[in-house]
């Protein structure tokens, strides 16, 4: 990630998507190259989708975010690891 982050420059974009019951703020990080943090992270096995939360996403966005989570998880990275 430093290393992502290093390489442009620490320049990200945010967009908000939303503001769930929770009160939290839904937002996509992107780095100038176009790749979502979320999407690394997810693929790393660094974080995992919250099916409530996600529910207010652009459906491409949806589809490619749990692509990247069923990815980790068939490679049993990190949060999926074998116990």
């Amino acid at each position: 990630m430093a290393t992502l982050l290093q390489a442009s420059s620490r320049q990200v974009s945010v967009t908000t998507i939303a503001y769930p019951p929770s009160r939290q703020i839904l937002a996509l990080v992107k780095l100038p190259n176009g790749t979502l943090i979320q999407t690394i992270l997810l693929t790393e096995g660094l974080a995992k989708l919250d099916s409530q939360q996600v529910s207010s996403l652009p459906p491409d966005v949806l589809t490619s975010l749990q692509q990247a989570q069923r990815s980790a998880q068939q490679q049993h990275k990190n949060l999926w690891g074998k116990s």
